[in-house]
């Protein structure tokens, strides 16, 4: 995969994959870390970490009212 350079010279192959909207992204990304966390090989601080992030995914896409 090509890399395009930025501005300051430095490349990147992030630039080169199409955006993909949030609403896509984030329940695979919660998909993934449930995956993660449904094993058992995990220390309590990577499990730590994983809950927190899984969370945050869950709030993220937790639909609210605007007042």
């Amino acid at each position: 995969m090509p890399c395009k350079p930025d501005q300051s010279g430095m490349t990147s192959t992030y630039l080169d994959r199409p955006l993909i909207p949030l609403t896509v992204a984030l329940p695979r990304l919660l998909e993934n870390i449930e995956a993660e966390l449904a094993s058992e090989k995990l220390e309590a601080s990577e499990q730590r970490r994983l809950r927190r992030r899984a969370e945050l995914i869950h709030w993220l896409l937790t639909p609210r009212t605007i007042k």
